[in-house]
């Protein structure tokens, strides 16, 4: 009787640290639920209803469905195909002046020590400004008659520039100087849209001078201090110690830099666009991807086609990512030794 009782007693005792561990997980879950249902909301859903509208002929109405036909349309489509040319002209022409820069930056400001926060305060200052507020502003800065950056120009003794208003490729006028006459894609981005990459770079580059300051204020400064003492330069330093230890932050902002490139719209909506029927002007030399996908949505009402152009863009920015993390983080050096 008495061994009974014990057995039974020590099986009590076995059980409540797992009876409380169960009911210590349904507490976390049950908190996790309306974060949970958020995003199922928000983003799971229209991900997998947006991959329902691109099976289908869908023109306000749903109109039947079609299967892969739009995505077959996207393969065989020129114009797409060249707004996402213009993408990666956008992408590489801002993401790594935007890093480049805004690590210079970080640097200078980290060395100051007076009046550094007012030139913290100076660079995010346009980040946190409404995106159609600057575009508006910028577009009137680089307008071909009465801009101030022209106005700059005259004063210098340079002729004017069309901004915003010039379709021809930026490399055009150095291959006409060789005599050379390449195809189109190798003329290089416009000079309207090299525009609109200055007024990105300009936007965002804050976003990075703050987050490159928040990786450099966590390099522990005894780290920097042994190297001095081991006679090491201020260049080797940076080299050696203060870069292998930025990685973390270079990779970070690499990344969301490169996606946030992707998915640019407002700034060069407003920056180019001139009416709702002239949108990537001039001559559809600034329509990226994003902007395609929009005029084929809202200006043609090919709702269905352009579901499939969005989940389309959407894999190629997601293929790109892996590629980044797959090639570039096995260099990232996420600690200090010990």
């Amino acid at each position: 009787m008495n061994a009974s009782r014990g057995v039974k007693a020590l099986a009590r005792r076995q059980t409540r640290p797992f009876t409380l561990l169960r009911r210590e997980d349904l507490d976390a879950y049950l908190c996790l639920v309306p974060a949970f249902v958020l995003l199922v909301v928000f983003q799971y859903w229209p991900v997998f209803y947006n991959l329902y509208v691109s099976l289908h002929r869908w023109k306000v109405v749903e109109q039947g469905y079609v299967g892969l036909a739009n995505y077959q349309r996207a393969f065989g489509d020129a114009d797409f195909w060249q707004a996402l040319l213009q993408t990666v002209y956008y992408v590489v022409g801002t993401v790594p002046f935007e890093l480049l820069l805004g690590c210079l930056i970080a640097l200078i400001l980290f060395e100051l020590r007076h009046g550094a926060w007012f030139y913290r305060l100076l660079f995010f200052m346009p980040y946190v400004t409404s995106p159609v507020a600057v575009a508006v502003v910028w577009r009137w800065v680089l307008n071909g008659d009465l801009g101030a950056a022209n106005a700059l120009l005259g004063a210098l003794g340079i002729k004017p520039l069309r901004w915003l208003d010039e379709p021809t490729g930026v490399l055009s006028p150095l291959y006409a100087s060789l005599g050379l006459s390449p195809p189109d894609w190798m003329a290089g981005p416009s000079l309207a849209l090299v525009s609109v990459m200055i007024v990105t770079v300009w936007f965002y580059l804050g976003l990075h001078v703050v987050i490159y300051l928040a990786g450099l204020t966590a390099i522990p400064r005894d780290v920097r201090e042994a190297a001095r003492i081991d006679g090491a330069t201020a260049v080797q330093v940076l080299r050696y110690v203060t870069f292998p230890l930025l990685t973390p932050t270079t990779f970070f902002l690499l990344v969301v830099a490169t996606i946030g490139a992707f998915q640019s719209f407002s700034l060069i909506y407003v920056l180019t666009t001139n009416g709702s029927s002239d949108i990537g002007s001039p001559l559809g030399t600034t329509l990226v991807a994003t902007l395609y996908v929009f005029e084929r949505f809202y200006q043609d009402m090919q709702l269905g086609y352009a579901a499939a152009l969005a989940l389309l863009v959407a894999l190629i920015v997601l293929a790109i990512t892996v590629l980044q993390f797959a090639v570039l983080e096995r260099r990232v050096y996420y600690e200090t030794e010990r």
